[in-house]
């Protein structure tokens, strides 16, 4: 049997993290919780993910208290 993983994926809004979004659904990617995020302004936008629909969390300090496999960074906030 596969592991499924619990992920966060971070500027899942922007063009970078959606495009990635639908790659995951491609594959198939094997996931148990998936986590959205990105930044104030984008809280509380809707993304469907694999039939389901997930609304976005804004990034905070706090984002990652919760039991993560994996997070994935598609924000330019880090960029420099």
């Amino acid at each position: 049997m596969s592991k499924t993983l619990n992920i966060a994926v971070v500027g899942a809004t922007g063009r970078v993290g959606s495009t990635f979004i639908e790659v995951l659904q491609e594959r198939k990617f094997p996931i148990n919780n998936i986590y959205f995020f990105a930044s104030a302004k984008s809280a509380g936008k809707k993304i469907e993910f694999a039939g389901k629909e997930y609304e976005v969390e804004e990034l905070t300090e706090n984002s990652f208290d919760r039991d993560l496999d994996l997070a994935l960074f598609f924000s330019r906030r880090f960029h420099k």
